[in-house]
C-alpha cells in the first residue's frame, strides 16, 4: 500500500526531546506562528495603540483608556474604593517609595504618563496636642485626653497623634485644644551641605517632618553632580537628612532646594480632633471637630454631641520599601518587603497595620494571586498565604525547592500561579503543584533560557514571556503548559494583559505600545518545520497538498489598508529630507505592499495583496525541494530519490489546517 500521511492538529516545539520522538503534528521549529486553534495561523501586525516611555519595563492601561509606562519594574493595583470615578491606582517598585495617582494627575503635564502622583499613605502628626482649661464652674469633674489626625482632600485619614496629657476639669469649663502640627512640607530650603564618612548631610531651614529614610528627594540649585534624585538614608534631626555617598563629591555649593519625588497630598488638608471617653470596660476616642490643617487652636464646645469612634488606631503608611502591590477580592491590598508579606486595611489602600504582617524564612521575590490567596515566591521555598481578611491570613510553606528567579515572570492564571524557577516553569495551586515545562526542557536546557530575564503575562490559557538571550537579543516565548512552546521574533522587554479589554500588549524599545495578539491586521510570515518522520523503508514523496486559502477576506484587506494609513501618517521628514518612520526606520521595511519609496515622498501604495506560501521538503537537514504556492493544487516533488526520514517546512502568512503527503496523487485521497 502506498505511503500517505495527514499532518494536522499542529503543535509547537518540544526542544528537550529528540526530534524523531516528539509526537506527530509537533514541530522542530515554530516561529511567529499561532497554534491556539490547532492549525497554523499567522500573527498580525497593527498600528501602535499608544506611545509610552522608551525602553519601558512596565506598561499599564487605566479603565479610562490612559496608558501608563515606566522604565522601572512597577506593580500597579487599582484602588478598591467604593464609588471612585477618578481611576485612582497605587503603584510600587524597588526603585521608589509606594505611590498613588489617578487618571487626571497622570496626564497633567504631557506625555509619557504618569506625570504626577502622591506618596501612598498619610503621615501622622508626631506632636501631642496641648490642653488648656479656662473659665469657672463647679460640680462634677471629667478627665479627658485628646488626639488629632490629618485628613487629605481624598478623605484619607492618618493614624492619630500621641495623646495629650490626661487633663481633669469641671464640667462647664472651657477646653482649648492646641494641635500644633501642620501639614508636612514637600520641599525645603537647604542652608548647608556637608560630606563625611560616606554620607552627605543636608541641613534645611524648615522641619523635615514627614520625610522617611528610603524615600526619594531631588536636590536642585547645587553643583551639577548633586542636582539629581537621591534616596534618603536617614533623617537624624528635624531639620536634616542624609544621603549615602561613598565618594566625596567635593561640595562647592551649600545652598539650594530639596523636594520630595513623591509629595504628600496636602492641598486642602484638614485635621480631626478626637476626645477620650472612658467606660467601665475601656477607653476610646470619639470625633469632636474637623478644622483646617493650619489651625493650631480650637475650643471643644460640642459637649456630649460627639461623633464616631477613631477608626485609624494602629494604621501606618505602607513600608517605604513595599513592592509587588496587588488587590485582593476582599478589597485589601497585599505587598511585600524583605521577607515580610504586608496587607492594607480592606478598601483602605493607604493604611497598612503592622499587625497584619506575615514573615517567611527566605527573602521574598514576588507575589501572585489565586482568588483570596496569594503565592509567595521566595529565594527558597514558596509559600501560599490564605485568608479572606488580612487579620486572619495564614502562611503555609510549600514543600518544594523552587526558588523564584524573576519577579516579573510571576503571573496568575486560572486557579494557580506560574513563576520561573531554577528547574522550569512552576505552577502552584490548591489542586497541586508541578513543573509544566519538564517535557519541553531539561533543567540544564531551561537555565540556558536565562529565566531570570522573564517578563510574563497570561492570555488565552498560554504563558507569554519575554526572554533575553546571551547576546542580549529579546524575543517572546509562548508556552502552552505541559504541551509545547513557540517563539515570536518581537523585540520587547515587557508584556501586559489588560483584563478590561481581554487583550495582551507589548511595548517596543521605542516606547510604542502594540497589541500582541490582534485578531486582524497585516499577516506576518511564519515558519513551521515538522518533526523528523521515520519510515520503515525508503520511499519517494511524489505528491503533497496544503489545506489553506489564498485570498484575503474583506476584513483582512480593510485591516491592511488601515495599517498602511496609520503607519504612513506617523512618518516625518528627518533633517536630511529622507521620508522615515517615527524612530528613523526605513518605511520600506515597515509598510506592507508599498511599491516604491523615494527620498522626500511616497509613490502610491500597491494594490493590497499579502498572500505568501512556500513548501519545502527536507532530508538529512538539507532542503531537497521547495515550491512557491499560488493555489491549492497538488505539489509534485521530484521523483527518482528515496529516503526513510524526512521533514516538511511551511513558510507562509496564511492559515494552514492540514498538510497531506503521499507517494502519488492518488494516495492523498486515502488521508
Amino acid at each position: 500500500m502506498a505511503f500517505a500521511k495527514r499532518i494536522n492538529a499542529f503543535g509547537g516545539e518540544l526542544p528537550g526531546m529528540e526530534n524523531r520522538t516528539i509526537p506527530d503534528g509537533y514541530a522542530a521549529t515554530a516561529e511567529n506562528v499561532r497554534l491556539s486553534s490547532n492549525r497554523l495561523d499567522p500573527i498580525y501586525a497593527t498600528a501602535a495603540v499608544a506611545s509610552g516611555k522608551a525602553s519601558a519595563n512596565t506598561i499599564h492601561r487605566l479603565l479610562d483608556g490612559t496608558w501608563l509606562s515606566w522604565t522601572e519594574d512597577v506593580d500597579v493595583a487599582l484602588s478598591p474604593i467604593a464609588g471612585d470615578t477618578s481611576h485612582r491606582y497605587c503603584f510600587t517598585s524597588e526603585d521608589f517609595e509606594p505611590r498613588v495617582s489617578n487618571a487626571a494627575m497622570s496626564v497633567a503635564g504631557g506625555t509619557p504618563y504618569p506625570k504626577t502622583w502622591y506618596v501612598l499613605g498619610v503621615t501622622p502628626p508626631t506632636t501631642a496636642p496641648g490642653v488648656a482649661i479656662s473659665g469657672a464652674a463647679s460640680g462634677a469633674t471629667e478627665t479627658r485626653a485628646y488626639v488629632y489626625t490629618f485628613v487629605t482632600q481624598w478623605g484619607e485619614e492618618s493614624a492619630p497623634s500621641p495623646p495629650s496629657t490626661l487633663t481633669t476639669a469641671t464640667i462647664g469649663e472651657t477646653w482649648t485644644i492646641t494641635p500644633t502640627d501642620v501639614a508636612p512640607l514637600n520641599s525645603w530650603t537647604i542652608n548647608n551641605v556637608v560630606w563625611g564618612a560616606g554620607v552627605l548631610t543636608i541641613t534645611t531651614t524648615t522641619f523635615t517632618f514627614g520625610l522617611r529614610a528610603g524615600e526619594f528627594v531631588t536636590l536642585s540649585s547645587l553643583q551639577s553632580s548633586l542636582n539629581a534624585s537621591w534616596q534618603v538614608a536617614s533623617v537624624p534631626t528635624t531639620t536634616s537628612f542624609t544621603i549615602a555617598m561613598v565618594v566625596d563629591p567635593t561640595v562647592t555649593d551649600t545652598a539650594g532646594t530639596a523636594s520630595r519625588d513623591a509629595p504628600h497630598n496636602t492641598a486642602s488638608m484638614l485635621k480631626r480632633i478626637y476626645r477620650s471617653v472612658t467606660t467601665a470596660t475601656d477607653t476610646q476616642y470619639y470625633f469632636v471637630k474637623e478644622i483646617p490643617v493650619a489651625d493650631v487652636s480650637e475650643v471643644d464646645d460640642v459637649g456630649e454631641d460627639i461623633g464616631e469612634p477613631l477608626p485609624t488606631a494602629g494604621w501606618k503608611m505602607p513600608p517605604v520599601n513595599l513592592q509587588g502591590i496587588k488587590t485582593l477580592p476582599s478589597g485589601a491590598m497585599i505587598g511585600f518587603y524583605e521577607n515580610v508579606v504586608a496587607f492594607s486595611e480592606p478598601n483602605i489602600p493607604y493604611a497598612w497595620p503592622e499587625a497584619y504582617e506575615n514573615t517567611s524564612d527566605y527573602p521574598i521575590v514576588g507575589l501572585g494571586l489565586i482568588g483570596t490567596a496569594a503565592v509567595v515566591g521566595t529565594q527558597g521555598t514558596p509559600y501560599i498565604i490564605d485568608g479572606v481578611e488580612p487579620a486572619t491570613a495564614t502562611m503555609t510553606r510549600v514543600d518544594q525547592l523552587w526558588p523564584c528567579v524573576s519577579k516579573a515572570g510571576i503571573t496568575s492564571f486560572g486557579n494557580g500561579v506560574f513563576y520561573p524557577t531554577t528547574v522550569g516553569l512552576a505552577y502552584l495551586s490548591f489542586q497541586g503543584n508541578k513543573i509544566v515545562t519538564d517535557t519541553m526542557w531539561s533543567q540544564y536546557e531551561w537555565s540556558d533560557l536565562n529565566p531570570s530575564t522573564f517578563h510574563a503575562s497570561t492570555y488565552n490559557g498560554l504563558y507569554y514571556t519575554t526572554q533575553t538571550t546571551d547576546n542580549s537579543e529579546t524575543r517572546v516565548l509562548v508556552i502552552a503548559p505541559d504541551k509545547w512552546v513557540t517563539e515570536y521574533n518581537i523585540a520587547t522587554d515587557v508584556l501586559y494583559t489588560d483584563r478590561a479589554q481581554g487583550k495582551i500588549f507589548y511595548a517596543a524599545p521605542s516606547g510604542s505600545i502594540y497589541e500582541l495578539e490582534p485578531t486582524s491586521g497585516v499577516a506576518q510570515p511564519y515558519v513551521w518545520t515538522s518533526k523528523i518522520y521515520v519510515l520503515p523503508e525508503p520511499i519517494n514523496i511524489g505528491a503533497a497538498k496544503i489545506t489553506t486559502r489564498f485570498t484575503l477576506t474583506a476584513a483582512e484587506r480593510d485591516a491592511v489598508e488601515a495599517y498602511n494609513t496609520a503607519l504612513l501618517a506617523s512618518f516625518n521628514l528627518d533633517n536630511s529630507g529622507i521620508f522615515c518612520g517615527p524612530d528613523g526606520t526605513d518605511p520600506a521595511e515597515l509598510v506592507p505592499m508599498c511599491t516604491t519609496i523615494l527620498c522626500g515622498g511616497i509613490v502610491a501604495l500597491a494594490e493590497v495583496s499579502n498572500e505568501s506560501m512556500q513548501f519545502a521538503l527536507i532530508v538529512d537537514d538539507e532542503v531537497i525541494f521547495t515550491k512557491e504556492l499560488l493555489d491549492t493544487a497538488i505539489i509534485r516533488p521530484p521523483s527518482g530519490v528515496k529516503y526513510d526520514e524526512f521533514q516538511v517546512r511551511i513558510s507562509s502568512n496564511l492559515p494552514v489546517s492540514a498538510i497531506l503527503l503521499g507517494e502519488t496523487p492518488e494516495s492523498l485521497r486515502t488521508v
